[in-house]
């Protein structure tokens, strides 16, 4: 009898940050198999990955750009990350990454 192939590892992208090379240690093996899903699953993470960059600049330089007798002005890289987080939450969501019910225990809202 034909046992289920267990899940080979992944080389994780070199291009990644630690948070995201650890959700790819984590779930790459078992969610992003096919070259199609590893693909949005690598794209997901660098979307993730461009919304903590634009965060990370934005607690350094400040909500507010310019001042001290120039006009001030929104952080333009208040929008990047809002992009970024969206990319990133909508790839996610796509690969159906967005609840795990068998760690997380059954969904929040589901009947008593």
């Amino acid at each position: 009898m034909n046992s289920p192939k267990q899940p080979q590892p992944i080389p994780i992208p070199e291009s990644l940050s630690k948070a995201s090379q650890q959700l790819w240690n984590d779930l790459a093996a078992t969610q992003a198999r096919s070259p199609e899903r590893r693909q949005m699953f690598i794209q997901a993470l660098r979307a993730l990955d461009r919304a903590e960059a634009c965060r990370e600049a934005i607690d350094r330089e400040g909500m507010m750009i310019g001042g001290e007798g120039k006009i001030a002005h929104i952080n333009p890289l208040l929008k990047a990350e809002k992009d970024a987080r969206g990319q990133f939450a909508a790839m996610w969501k796509a690969l159906h990454l967005t609840y795990n019910g068998a760690v997380d225990g059954r969904r929040l809202g589901a009947g008593v």
